[in-house]
């Protein structure tokens, strides 16, 4: 639970920043841009789920 709690937390972060580093990057490649900012989510969530 403290690890869902610590993804939680950081997922509104990672996809604030990520949209915000996207629109300062000049908004590149915006039909994939929502698939890759669901990526770097996932990549929390993988993450707070621990090895496997």
């Amino acid at each position: 639970p403290s690890w869902a709690r610590w993804a939680a937390q950081l997922v509104p972060a990672v996809a604030i920043d990520a949209v915000t580093a996207w629109l300062d990057a000049g908004q590149p490649d915006p039909d994939t841009a929502a698939e890759r900012v669901g990526q770097a989510i996932g990549g929390v969530i993988q993450a707070a789920q621990g090895p496997k």
